[in-house]
């Protein structure tokens, strides 16, 4: 009877010496697997030198040439401060708010040296949207089809640059006078004595105490319209329209754009 339970016990100590065997080799396996994973992982989350690759919709635009062009001026954007400073903002956006808003703007940094050369970036750059300075129809399908207002506070000076960069012939002589208004109502607030209180009812101005402060404080507040609205006056539906607005009355301009569609 002992050397049956001697003989029982020496086999059940070669299966459990086989079960931790496999059980060994199993988490062995698990581990290096893992390894590999996460390696592979690794790998991948490193951007590789050419990452970004442009895929044409339409086949004039598949060209070598092309393709190229467009590909080493994409690679050269993203590697600039300013691309990586702003894409830093819609991050923060997306984090704080839950969305991030984009669109594009124009830039002309050029100076002239002494040779009479002109050195400087001209061209498109991204532009952040501030979630708080953007209004929007929350009932509409998508985005897309939602009409916007949105909201810049400016100095003068940059409404002066503005203002340049929209002159043409047709509208120069509107675009000085404009400026000259807005310079001479702000020159009045500060020599008016009278009420301010009915004004400061009718006018206001987020971030400012009071409509004379805004007047006084040497900002303009442009607001900015995209999309399609119906005119009552004319019984016109306008589509795909950019209307700016400062001081909250004076129109700049009007026209037809899809730059926030």
């Amino acid at each position: 009877m002992s050397m049956l339970r001697i003989r029982l016990k020496l086999r059940m100590l070669s299966f459990l010496g086989r079960i931790r065997l496999l059980y060994r080799s199993f988490v062995r396996y698990v581990i290096i697997y893992t390894l590999i994973i996460l390696r592979r992982c690794f790998r991948r989350s490193i951007p590789q030198k050419q990452w970004l690759i442009w895929e044409a919709n339409e086949k004039d635009s598949n060209s070598a040439m092309k393709r190229d062009a467009i590909t080493n001026y994409m690679a050269w954007v993203v590697d600039q401060p300013w691309f990586k400073v702003e894409v830093d903002k819609l991050i923060l956006d997306y984090i704080d708010f839950g969305n991030a808003f984009v669109t594009v703007d124009w830039l002309d940094n050029r100076m002239q040296t002494k040779d009479k050369t002109q050195i400087g970036y001209v061209g498109p750059v991204i532009k952040r949207i501030s979630p708080l300075d953007m209004i929007m129809n929350p009932t509409s399908e998508n985005f897309i089809q939602s009409p916007k207002i949105v909201r810049s506070i400016i100095s003068m000076g940059e409404l002066a640059k503005l203002l340049h960069s929209m002159t043409t012939d047709d509208n120069r002589v509107e675009y000085q006078e404009l400026y000259t208004y807005l310079k001479d109502i702000r020159f009045r607030a500060r020599t008016f004595q009278g009420d301010w209180i009915q004004r400061d009812h009718l006018y206001s101005i987020d971030g400012f105490s009071s409509f004379r402060a805004y007047l006084l404080s040497d900002f303009v507040e442009v607001l900015t319209f995209y999309g399609d609205y119906y005119d009552y006056v004319n019984d016109v539906f306008e589509e795909n329209r950019v209307i700016t607005v400062v001081d909250l009355f004076l129109r700049v301009s009007s026209y037809i754009s899809f730059s926030l569609a």
